[in-house]
This record gives C-alpha cells, sequence and structure tokens, in this order.
C-alpha cells in the first residue's frame, strides 16, 4: 500500500518480494522510498460473508492527496500510525462493505481528480508499450 510518494505500508505477514520491493528503488522511482510496517488488523473477525483477508482494513486504504487518507474507523491502530506518519487521516465507516468485494481503495473509481497524473514506475509502463527500456 503506498499511501503517498515515498512511503510504502507492507503487510509484515507476507512481505514484499525481493524483486518488488526492488522496484521502488530503481531510478526512476522517484527517489527515496520509506517501508514501515502496517498496523495489525483491529480484528481477525470479519463481517458475515466477507472473504477477504482481516488486513483489509490496515491495508486499503483511500489516498486523497499526498497528506490525507481515508481509512476504516475501526482501524485505530492504523489511524494512529499514519497520524504519526504526518498524514491528515480521515475515518470512514466502511467495515460492512467488505462482503461486497474489496475495501475503500478497490471500491473506488475515479471519475475526476485534480493535479497531475503520476506513475512512480515510467519504466514499466514503457516496457508494457514494448519501447526500450534501459
Amino acid at each position: 500500500c503506498v499511501p503517498r510518494p515515498g512511503l510504502v505500508l507492507e503487510c509484515p505477514e507476507r512481505r514484499l518480494t525481493a524483486a518488488s520491493r526492488a522496484l521502488f528503488f530503481e531510478e526512476e522511482a522517484g527517489g527515496e522510498w520509506e517501508f514501515v510496517d502496517a498496523a495489525l488488523p483491529s480484528t481477525h473477525t470479519m463481517p458475515h460473508g466477507c472473504t477477504a483477508s482481516p488486513w483489509i482494513g490496515s491495508m486499503n486504504l483511500l489516498s486523497l492527496s499526498p497528506d490525507k487518507v481515508l481509512v476504516e474507523e475501526t482501524e485505530r491502530a492504523t489511524i494512529g500510525l499514519l497520524e504519526d506518519l504526518g498524514l491528515e487521516v480521515v475515518p470512514v465507516a466502511y467495515r460492512d462493505a467488505y462482503r461486497f468485494g474489496g475495501g475503500l481503495h478497490c471500491q473506488t473509481l475515479d471519475v475526476r481528480r485534480d493535479g497531475d497524473c503520476k506513475s512512480y514506475f515510467p519504466h514499466l509502463q514503457r516496457r508494457h508499450r514494448g519501447e526500450d527500456v534501459e
């Protein structure tokens, strides 16, 4: 989970592979990246009918800007961690929506966004388009 440029929340139970982690340190990935263990989920008991991991509440958040994120309101440890990292957190009652598939980030779709579109991995986009990547 990347709540803002330069910050990666990593699930301590399912760490990134070395190859995935290395992508953040490619020259074009945009500078320094800090990896922080995500806070433990508030509970491992999920709403009835939900098939998602209990980590969904602490790992699936929605970034509104580089400084503001939406987080499920029961994830108090995640909220505290993100505030300690300098982010403004907007708690949202969303836990019961997990049964419909996904969390805050998964269930949203940008229809309009202010600002520039920026990729953290432009070299991967060029590779996908078949362009030469050095």
